[in-house]
């Protein structure tokens, strides 16, 4: 028998339930586009991307720049990767190049680096063929490398 002051079994279920407390703010606010823009540019997606453009931009010089050895290093997938790329509208390929073309641009334009040879800028620069170097240079930038040093040499 049940002493006093305990609850029986049969009284447990008689008991009211303890009303549930919901809070609301009210509807949620939407975000405008420009929002949308800021936190894009701040979120998960945005970091990996920008790590993987830090990585291959660390990575230019070398032989072994592949997806596979970018996806390890940043462990992700070679998919998840191209997937980001392809988000800003470029594929793995034509990131790579365009970074490299940059960096080929800097060292051609820069005046410490007048005494370099083409072939030497382009093979530090990860290009392994100096006359594929040269036509997407040109396609790139409009002008052979040769012709963009003579421009920056004028200029200084």
């Amino acid at each position: 028998m049940a002493g006093q002051g305990q609850i029986r079994p049969s009284q447990r279920a008689a008991r009211p339930a303890a009303p549930s407390l919901r809070f609301s703010a009210g509807p949620t606010p939407r975000r405008s586009p420009d929002a949308a823009a800021v936190a894009e540019g701040r979120g998960v997606r945005a970091a990996r991307l920008r790590a993987i453009k830090a990585d291959i931009a660390e990575r230019l010089a070398h032989d072994d720049l592949t997806v596979a050895a970018v996806a390890s290093r940043q462990r992700i997938s070679e998919s998840y990767v191209r997937k980001l790329l392809e988000s800003e509208g470029s594929s793995f390929f034509e990131c790579v190049l365009g970074e490299r073309l940059i960096r080929a641009h800097r060292v051609l334009t820069d005046p410490r680096f007048a005494g370099r040879s083409i072939a030497s800028v382009a093979f530090d620069a990860g290009f392994g063929d100096v006359s594929y170097f040269n036509r997407s240079f040109r396609r790139r930038f409009g002008a052979t490398p040769s012709e963009i040093r003579a421009e920056a040499v004028c200029k200084n």
